[in-house]
């Protein structure tokens, strides 16, 4: 992107306003109803990023899926083995566009209201699409990895509580593949589309593209 096009910008080097991302949020303003823009260069940022309510009309653009990283600060390892929400997102007409959502359990926990999601990436093993929310995923990549031994994998865990609520993921031309590290053992794991956790409520429509099962 153009540098011109950003408010403010955040490099691990010191050439921009911030060092982390972190400190670029808490810096945006409040409750603004114009599009504040947040640029990060690339760089792998080992932090944890809250959004607040009150962070309205803020945009996060970073150079590249493989460029600008954000771990969390956590040992992949580790991440295996435990049941750990990778990105919480529970903010109305959110927009995820290309991005990279990297992780096992409960990857993207979409927890309420609407949001959309374009051209992404996905991994994970054990319900990583999950939550609450009116969700719709337009040319999604998702990627079942290998699970521990005795799991089996489940893509989507839509989690409608209410029969008055009009709630559901709609997954519309995406595709879902095997992990490389996945592909050698998948026949003898199961992988599952979704799974009902409190009332059903997911939707596919077109169906999506099954590579490498």
């Amino acid at each position: 992107m153009e540098l011109t096009t950003a408010d403010v910008i955040v490099s691990q080097d010191g050439s921009g306003h911030f060092k982390t991302l972190k400190e670029a949020v808490a810096a945006a303003p409040n409750n603004s109803i114009t599009r504040y823009v947040i640029y990060v260069k690339r760089g792998t940022y080992n932090e944890f990023v809250e959004i607040g309510k009150t962070k309205t009309s803020l945009t996060i653009v970073g150079d590249s899926l493989q460029e600008t990283i954000l771990t969390g600060n956590m040992n992949h390892d580790r991440c295996r083995n435990i049941q750990l929400v990778n990105s919480r997102l529970s903010s109305d007409g959110a927009v995820f566009y290309r991005c990279h959502i990297d992780a096992y359990q409960d990857t993207l926990y979409a927890h309420k209201y609407q949001q959309f999601y374009m051209e992404c990436q996905i991994t994970g093993t054990v319900d990583f699409i999950c939550g609450d929310a009116t969700a719709v995923f337009q040319n999604f990549q998702i990627e079942a990895r290998r699970p521990l031994v005795g799991q089996s994998n489940v893509i989507t865990a839509q989690s409608l509580n209410d029969t008055s609520e009009v709630t559901g993921f709609s997954f519309q031309r995406c595709n879902i593949t095997a992990s490389l590290d996945f592909t050698p053992v998948k026949a003898t794991v199961k992988t599952f589309l979704g799974r009902i956790t409190l009332l059903p409520s997911f939707s596919i429509s077109p169906p999506p593209l099954f590579h490498g099962f």
